[in-house]
């Protein structure tokens, strides 16, 4: 994928999910912004790079009491009843506090527990690197969540949150669409010099030719067409699939797919043009 291929895909991408968005045809999407960035430090000629930003549900760090291991005969009646002793001891311990004069007086909390688990957003550059000659993925770690401070009953010396797994490479993992182990290391991004994650792009090439050597498009391309396929075809339709091919095993692999209205409406275009090459090569 050369530069300019690379550049007019970025640019279609960000146009397209743009439209999509703002006439609310994305479904199911956890996708939210997706936009051209302007910068003077890329590494190729280009100074444009796709950015893009997602929501990630990762657990916030807060204290609980163990659970009851007690076993339970008849679930229904025992909850019931815990639930009216419950009642009856905050009742007296509230008013053991408004009869005692050295007690504190009370505050409405600051932090509340939400319901569901907290999200917060990640983000992911997508750079044109003229070395490789492909798009390497850059994944920003986001900040940690906010941590709840226990209450002092239930502030225990053993506390072990500090060693719980980091939610966010938890996530890559679960969300990787590959059965391997997806491989991130740290690097200074390229823009602004600061760690983050990224995929090295050194197989990139072999696994992007491989799914396009499996898509049926392309053999029908290069079998009909001319014995053109890909690197023939050039301009925007070789560009557009090159990069949905790169996006189904780099992109993946960190969790980031391109939501199906998307992918649907980008390749439109060039699956009408296999399609009538087709045509016109069983003719």
């Amino acid at each position: 994928m050369d530069e300019a291929q690379f550049q007019l895909a970025i640019e279609e991408l960000a146009q397209h999910f743009q439209t999509l968005k703002h006439t609310a045809q994305l479904k199911n999407c956890d996708w939210q912004d997706v936009t051209l960035i302007r910068s003077q430090n890329l590494p190729s000629s280009l100074n444009h790079f796709l950015r893009l930003t997602r929501r990630l549900s990762v657990c916030s760090k807060r204290a609980t009491k163990p659970p009851d291991t007690t076993p339970q005969q008849h679930q229904v009646p025992e909850t019931q009843q815990a639930q009216s002793q419950s009642i009856n001891d905050k009742q007296a311990i509230e008013e053991e506090e408004e009869e005692d004069p050295e007690c504190l007086p009370k505050f409405p909390p600051t932090t509340t527990h939400p319901s569901t688990d907290p999200a917060t957003t990640i983000t992911y550059d997508i750079i044109y690197s003229p070395t490789y000659r492909v798009p390497i993925l850059y994944i920003h770690k986001p900040p940690p969540p906010p941590i709840t401070l226990p209450d002092d009953d239930n502030n225990n010396d053993d506390d072990d949150s500090d060693n719980d797994p980091d939610p966010f490479l938890t996530h890559l993992q679960h969300s990787s669409s590959s059965s391997s182990t997806i491989l991130l290391s740290l690097i200074d991004h390229p823009t602004t010099g600061k760690p983050v994650y990224f995929i090295h792009p050194c197989r990139t090439q072999e696994a992007v030719a491989e799914i396009l050597s499996l898509s049926s498009s392309t053999r029908r391309l290069g079998k009909n067409g001319g014995g053109g396929g890909e690197e023939e075809r050039g301009g925007r339709e070789g560009g557009m699939q090159w990069f949905m091919a790169w996006w189904g095993c780099i992109g993946n692999s960190a969790g980031l797919s391109v939501p199906m209205e998307l992918a649907r409406m980008v390749m439109m275009p060039t699956l009408t043009t296999t399609k009538t090459m087709s045509t016109a090569g069983g003719e």
